[in-house]
């Protein structure tokens, strides 16, 4: 179970990555009305990512008891990030703005142009 969310969660990154880049076809997702949007883009995505990954390293860590520094690390980090990503993915799901700190620069400064 560990393998399928330690995989799920490298791509998960991988696309959460693919949607932050500036490309037109990277944004092609903004001129759609489908499934992704930009809270689901930047916020709930990415932090799926931080939750699967957190998930497996508490796994793996759970797999290892009989090194015990390596049980606590793991068991820590993965309950860290299992945490973050879950509050993360709340917030992508229920949260009515996206911060700007994660927001990628082509996306804060696309209307800036217009303006001038």
């Amino acid at each position: 179970m560990f393998i399928i969310a330690l995989l799920l969660s490298v791509g998960a990154g991988i696309a959460a990555w693919y949607l932050r880049q500036d490309t037109p076809a990277a944004r092609a997702w903004e001129s759609n009305n489908g499934i992704i949007d930009a809270r689901f883009a930047f916020v709930f995505l990415p932090a799926f990512s931080m939750a699967l990954l957190g998930l497996a390293l508490l796994s793996i860590g759970g797999l290892s008891r009989e090194i015990p520094w390596i049980y606590w690390s793991l068991s820590t980090f993965g309950g860290l990030l299992a945490l973050v990503g879950l509050g993360g993915c709340v917030a992508g799901l229920f949260g009515k703005k996206i911060p700007l700190f994660l927001q990628p620069a082509w996306y804060r400064n696309r209307n800036r142009g217009a303006r001038r």
